[in-house]
């Protein structure tokens, strides 16, 4: 039984993907809405104090690099949480943690409705892709804000992100709690085909 083109990793918002670039197969670990530097944009939007995050975010990530041997991280959008070009806390946790990455793998990341000033900021170290998002080999990825090109659609799998899907669970006596999820299924090629103004069948699909 071959193996699958993205698989979650048990326990963590995270996946694996057999990804391939420039001809050549990859192992991508796929992970979205890392949203650097949170602590301090909830402080100006919101008034809430908390203590940064950054250290155990990245350390987190790069035990999930180490652990799956990947090639590639794939950001699938909103690396950053600032709208517009990251300053203080996030681009000092923006600049550790691509430090850190690419040290170890190449970085692609799918820019998302948080990332708009992240291309210039990060020059060539971080490749980032257009906001219709990118196919690499079987596998497209888009973040899930806009719509995503028909060369990622025409992909044998397409990954998004961007909702947040999460499910509560809740026990005989009322508690609960909620839990991320991975959504999979199939697409809905009509809705697709009316936005780009073509028949059902002109898809690669």
């Amino acid at each position: 039984m071959s193996e699958p083109l993205v698989e979650p990793i048990p326990g963590h918002p995270a996946a694996v993907a057999r990804t391939t670039r420039r001809g050549f197969p990859e192992r991508s670990l796929v992970v979205a809405d890392y949203h650097a530097g949170i602590e301090s944009g909830l402080r100006y939007e919101r008034g809430v104090e908390l203590p940064s995050n950054a250290a155990v975010r990245r350390e987190r990530l790069l035990s999930l690099l180490d652990r799956t041997g990947a090639d590639r991280l794939v950001v699938l959008g909103d690396l950053g949480h600032r709208i517009g070009d990251p300053k203080g806390d996030e681009a000092e946790e923006l600049r550790d943690l691509v430090d850190a990455v690419t040290d170890c793998a190449e970085m692609t990341l799918v820019p998302g409705n948080h990332d708009g000033g992240l291309a210039d900021f990060f020059d060539d170290r971080v490749e980032v892709t257009a906001r219709s998002g990118v196919r690499l080999g079987d596998v497209g990825f888009c973040h899930g804000h806009t719509w995503p090109s028909r060369e990622v659609l025409a992909a044998d799998v397409v990954c998004s992100a961007h909702e947040h899907p999460a499910v509560r669970l809740e026990d005989e006596v009322g508690g609960a709690r909620k839990e991320r999820v991975w959504l999979r299924g199939s697409l809905v090629p009509d809705v697709f085909a009316d936005h780009y103004g073509v028949d059902v069948a002109e898809l690669e699909w």
